[in-house]
C-alpha cells in the first residue's frame, strides 16, 4: 500500500535540513515519540550522502487492533527495528527503509520504505512531503494490517510535522552545530 502525506512546517527547509540527523534533534524526536530507544549504530558520509543505521525500540501501540489479535501477531509489548536513512547533501531529500528485528515473526513479512522531501516556501516555512510504501505478507490479514499500518504512518507523519514545529519554536534563533 502506498502512502503520501504533506504538511507545511513553520521552519525553513534549510534549517530543518541542517538539524535533521543531529544527536540533539534525534534525542528530541525520541522524547516526543516516547521511544524506548532511538540510537544511531552506524554512519557513513560521502560527498553527496549521509547514510546511517538506527536501532529503534517502540512500545507496541496496537490499540486499533482487537487485543487478542494484537497479542497473537506481536507476542510482545515492544517493536524493535532498524532503519536505514540516506540524507542527500545536494538536495532536500532523504530515503528510509525499515528492517524488522522483533517480533521475529515479522522479519521477512513486513517491508516499509519511503522518501521524505522538503520544498522551500520562504525563509520561515517549508512543505514536508513523506511518501512511502507498506507491504505486509501475512496470509489472511496482510491487506487489513497494511491499511492499519498506513493509518499509523499517516499519524506518525502528522505528529512529525508537529514535532518539527515544536523544535523550531524552542530553538528559534539557535544556530548551533
Amino acid at each position: 500500500m502506498d502512502i503520501r502525506h504533506e504538511d507545511v512546517i513553520p521552519i525553513s527547509a534549510q534549517e530543518l535540513w541542517r538539524v535533521l540527523q543531529t544527536s540533539e534533534f534525534d534525542d528530541f524526536v525520541a522524547r516526543e515519540y516516547e521511544l524506548k530507544a532511538y540510537r544511531e549504530i552506524e554512519k557513513q558520509v560521502s560527498n553527496n550522502l549521509i547514510e546511517r543505521r538506527l536501532r529503534i525500540v517502540a512500545s507496541a501501540d496496537l490499540s486499533y487492533i482487537p487485543f487478542g489479535l494484537a497479542h497473537k501477531i506481536l507476542d510482545s509489548n515492544e517493536i524493535i527495528y532498524e532503519e536505514i536513512q540516506g540524507k542527500y547533501l545536494d538536495r532536500y531529500e532523504m530515503y528510509w527503509k525499515d528492517k524488522w528485528i522483533e517480533p521475529v515473526s515479522f522479519r521477512d513479512k513486513i517491508q516499509v520504505s519511503g522518501k521524505l522531501q522538503l520544498i522551500p516556501i520562504d525563509d520561515a516555512r517549508c512543505k514536508l512531503i513523506r511518501e512511502g510504501s507498506v507491504h505486509i505478507k501475512i496470509f489472511g490479514v496482510g491487506l487489513l494490517l497494511e491499511g492499519m499500518a498506513a493509518k499509523q504512518v499517516e499519524n506518525i507523519s502528522k505528529k512529525f510535522a508537529r514535532v518539527v514545529a515544536k523544535w523550531g519554536s524552542k530553538n528559534a534563533g539557535n544556530h548551533g552545530p
